[in-house]
């Protein structure tokens, strides 16, 4: 998903078209004011992001989905979006679709993560 979605990706894609951002804090920023260029690429991946998380609910069919990122954090607009192509790609007629959310962590979840994982592996 990186690959084609992440902030590197954004970032390139918007050089590509003569926007100047150079972190996902420019983004967020261009998003604000509402750029048309940016408001493209920035949906482009979240319909990436939200197939995957449509796939992967069809799959493993969880309770809730976590997303977290800066781009989540700054732009409601963004976590709009990928809500939106997750329902537009959900293959199951879930009973009780998973509500996705995003992450009250930040910057601290993979570290919360990684201990989670490691008290597991000693005490259960």
């Amino acid at each position: 998903i990186e690959a084609m979605a992440g902030e590197k990706v954004i970032i390139s894609n918007c050089k590509t078209v003569g926007t100047e951002v150079h972190n996902s804090r420019d983004i967020c920023q261009a998003l604000r004011e509402m750029q048309p260029e940016i408001l493209k690429m920035v949906d482009t991946t979240a319909r990436y992001l939200g197939m995957t998380i449509a796939h992967l609910v069809d799959i493993f069919d969880p309770e809730i989905v976590i997303i977290n990122g800066p781009m989540v954090w700054s732009s409601r607009y963004f976590v709009n979006a990928i809500i939106k192509h997750y329902s537009l790609n959900c293959f199951k007629d879930l009973e009780s679709p998973p509500e996705i959310i995003t992450s009250e962590l930040r910057e601290s979840a993979v570290c919360v993560g990684g201990g989670i994982i490691i008290l597991q592996k000693f005490f259960f």
